[in-house]
């Protein structure tokens, strides 16, 4: 997940590939050669479709990667090549980003409705179980649904984030009234247009609006599912994914209610924990959800690992290991 720090974000409009026809945007179409091959899949929902890059076997269930806040499926390019090539992966796009629709006029984006998404994905394959691996909001996403649907769930993986993030009251309070001023406000103003960059700036945007949690040379992967070229100056970009996921609703709680939903997983939990604090909750949050699961769940494993908060996308190779030997112990065919 990135937040670009005041930055109006675009006007949605619908998601498809940049059309690569600026010299600049030519960097554009390496990314792919850099990947393991996929097949692009759209999985119809009632508001239009859920896209994805399914790697793999399409015979086998695959398992569901799940993308952080205003990331993409692309997130995962590097991180797939070094998983178990005998597996099959489906990185999807979480509506409003990447290439999957947008939501409606007048509606809302909510984590919960994400956790939704999972299971309308599973039943749409038809499978009795799914497994996760998921970063940041999406591992939240994640978590919900493994304690909520504990017997669809195989496994999950959640990357540097554990649980449902709990605040403060007066934190929460805030938070919950601002985001719905802005959508509630973005909404009845859907003519705004979206500004443009340069290739260069493009990727200066993402990476100092990360926090300098994406590395420069790790942009384009997102660039590439996340961005389209400009009809009106074809040498400048613009963000394709819908505005009102800068302001969505997260699931407020208390620390209390959180961990319940901890005490309800009980399905495989492999917990790969970066050092990077600018999209965590407080710490001692954390520890204690931590602890909450070593006591109620014999299959929880926590790896720690000296990175940001993007260190699938920079360093695969030092969670790439952990993964797989999860992955190889746990995942039902």
């Amino acid at each position: 997940m990135f937040a670009l720090k005041n930055l109006r974000i675009f006007f949605p409009v619908n998601s498809i590939a940049p059309r690569l026809i600026s010299a600049s945007a030519c960097k554009l179409q390496n990314v792919q050669s850099k990947v393991v091959s996929s097949k692009e899949v759209e999985i119809d929902v009632p508001w239009g479709h859920v896209a994805g890059k399914w790697y793999g076997s399409e015979n086998i269930r695959p398992i569901v990667m799940i993308h952080g806040w205003q990331d993409n499926a692309g997130v995962f390019d590097t991180l797939i090549p070094l998983l178990p090539s005998d597996l099959s992966y489906l990185a999807i796009d979480l509506p409003g980003h990447g290439r999957s629709s947008h939501l409606p006029k007048g509606c809302y984006y909510h984590v919960v409705d994400y956790v939704q998404l999972v299971d309308k994905i599973r039943k749409h394959y038809k499978w009795d179980q799914i497994s996760l691996i998921a970063h940041s909001m999406g591992a939240i996403i994640s978590f919900i649904y493994a304690s909520v649907f504990s017997a669809n769930t195989n496994l999950v993986c959640a990357l540097d984030s554990l649980k449902i993030q709990t605040f403060n009251a007066t934190t929460t309070q805030q938070t919950f009234s601002w985001r719905n001023l802005k959508q509630s406000a973005i909404n009845e103003d859907f003519t705004r247009t979206p500004p443009v960059y340069t290739y260069d700036k493009l990727v200066q945007k993402i990476h100092e609006g990360s926090y300098k949690s994406i590395d420069l040379d790790k942009v384009e992967y997102l660039i590439e599912r996340g961005t389209k070229l400009s009809e009106n100056d074809p040498n400048k970009f613009y963000f394709t994914r819908d505005i009102r996921v800068k302001f969505m609703q997260k699931l407020f709680c208390s620390q209390s209610v959180g961990l319940e939903f901890v005490k309800q997983v009980q399905s495989p939990f492999l917990f790969v924990r970066g050092d990077d604090r600018h999209f965590a909750e407080p710490e001692e949050n954390t520890n204690e959800g931590v602890e909450v699961f070593r006591k109620h769940n014999p299959q929880f494993e926590m790896v720690k690992v000296h990175g940001t908060h993007h260190l699938h996308l920079n360093e695969p190779e030092l969670i790439a290991g952990n993964l797989s030997e999860f992955l190889k112990k746990y995942h039902s065919q």
